[in-house]
């Protein structure tokens, strides 16, 4: 885990209530807004479990399986439109003889 991932994650609380924005983590942090999202990318890789509040307003942690089922449907809709994107890019490689 990267030194700018334990920072934020030290900011992070518990529940809904707690969340902190990019923004305010950024401000808390000293670190830009892109930095704050692969510091919470880095502290997921590393298999913590970090929601992302429904309304917009920030991060934090949760053992309520209700949230953790909503962030693993969000997330696995993104990886799948991500490889569903890929597919046509892959064909052309594998066409090519590059893939």
């Amino acid at each position: 885990m990267t030194d700018d991932a334990k920072t934020v994650i030290n900011l992070l609380g518990f529940g809904r209530k707690n969340a902190l924005s990019r923004a305010s983590l950024a401000a808390m942090t000293d670190m830009t807004d892109r930095k704050v999202r692969r510091a919470i990318e880095s502290a997921r890789r590393d298999g913590l479990i970090i929601i992302s509040a429904e309304d917009g307003s920030g991060y934090y942690f949760s053992n309520d399986l209700d949230e953790i089922e909503r962030q693993y449907r969000i997330d696995h809709a993104r990886a799948m439109a991500l490889l569903y994107r890929l597919k046509t890019m892959r064909k052309m490689l594998r066409k090519a003889g590059r893939v």
